[in-house]
């Protein structure tokens, strides 16, 4: 299968600022690839140049065979790309606005409609201005947007950012459609719940440099070695923090009336027992891993494979 989206060895500076440093990446038609990474990471410096936004310093984008650099107008017929922060005129209506982009790729109203009413827009805010909208509602705009004409590439910067509970669940829904009808999808993000949701594959960068390119069940792996118990066992012990490691945790600590254990999730239940065989366990909870925390266990797998090589 041929791929969509092609990036081979991307570089972007900003000055003697080093934003993306080697970056390949490839997307196939019905992939989602998610770029994950801390802030200044340089995931909105990517998607930007394979937007076109942004001039690369070197290395080739191309989107369905065709060069940006040397075809951009062939390349660019080919993408949607939504922003972090779209920007509407205010005193345009939400109909306008969607009937001006559909007409950028010669469509009608009935499309630019049908558009907005698919990303969660009801007919009762077609005629109120930009300027009137909440920012979740100015973002399922520019969703709808970014779905007119079907293109065969849509790029994602941080699309739930703005988004309620609720509009991050139906914007999965309508992703997830997209991407069952074909389209190869890049997004970035923060939210390990759009990742999870949608994407095959995860690319992770840190100082602007690809340091995994893996699939998802893979990131799953690390969020469940990531897993955090914290036990209330009244009067924690050094004991607990011994039973814990002996039981396959991966660290243990104590903290207040507790123990925290980082560790797999399947040694949850033999941790346990072994508190119990210490004094009375009076209650637990789980915490979700963080993507801080999945960036640590990455950048040190990263670092152990340097240590292995040399």
């Amino acid at each position: 299968m041929t791929d969509v989206l092609r990036v081979d060895g991307l570089y972007k500076n900003y000055g003697d600022v080093k934003a993306v440093r080697g970056v390949s990446l490839a997307v196939a038609p019905g992939e989602v690839v998610a770029l994950l990474g801390p802030n200044g990471g340089g995931k909105t410096t990517t998607i930007r140049c394979i937007a076109g936004l942004l001039r690369a310093d070197s290395g080739i984008i191309s989107v369905n065979g065709f060069d940006l650099q040397r075809q951009y107008r062939d390349a660019r017929r080919q993408f949607s790309y939504l922003p972090q922060q779209a920007q509407f005129p205010a005193q345009l209506t939400v109909r306008e606005i969607a009937v001006f982009h559909a007409s950028l790729r010669g469509l009608g109203r009935d499309s630019a409609d049908k558009a907005l009413l698919a990303c969660g827009l009801a007919e009762s805010a077609f005629e109120r201005t930009s300027g009137q909208l909440s920012g979740g509602m100015r973002q399922r705009l520019a969703l709808a947007l970014s779905s007119l004409g079907d293109p065969d590439l849509m790029l994602f910067d941080e699309p739930t950012a703005n988004l309620d509970p609720q509009g991050a669940l139906d914007f999965r829904v309508t992703a997830a459609k997209w991407r069952d009808d074909g389209r190869a999808i890049l997004l970035s993000t923060h939210v390990l719940a759009d990742v999870e949701a949608l994407a095959s594959r995860v690319i992770v960068l840190v100082d602007g440099a690809p340091v995994a390119d893996e699939p998802v069940a893979r990131l799953r792996s690390r969020l469940s070695r990531t897993a955090r118990l914290r036990i209330n066992v009244g009067n924690p012990q050094p004991a607990h923090v011994e039973a814990a490691l002996a039981a396959g945790a991966l660290d243990a600590s104590l903290n207040c009336q507790s123990v925290l254990v980082t560790g797999c999730g399947t040694e949850r239940m033999e941790i346990l027992d072994r508190f119990r065989s210490i004094g009375p366990v009076l209650d637990f909870d789980t915490e979700r891993p963080t993507l801080e925390d999945v960036y640590v266990q990455y950048l040190k797998g990263a670092e152990e494979a340097d240590n292995e090589e040399e």
